[in-house]
């Protein structure tokens, strides 16, 4: 059944950015998320929600990506 199939994600708080480019440059920019906002306590877990992708926009750098990284306040 498709309710067996539907995932939730947790209520909880995020560090929230949009990434605007291309799919392949978004490790980069986790990576540096990471580093620079690590002292919140940030999961090792990171939610990828494509905003414009490829059935909306033909040039990948066109591409918005919102990165998600639950904030769990043990650093």
């Amino acid at each position: 059944a498709v309710a067996d199939q539907v995932r939730y994600i947790e209520e909880q708080k995020f560090l929230c950015v949009c990434w605007k480019g291309s799919y392949i440059g978004i490790g980069a920019k986790i990576k540096e998320l990471r580093q620079e906002y690590g002292y919140l306590g940030l999961s090792s877990d990171t939610y990828n929600f494509n905003i414009v992708d490829q059935f909306l926009e033909k040039d990948m750098e066109e591409y918005i990506t919102e990165i998600q990284i639950p904030i769990t306040g043990i650093s």
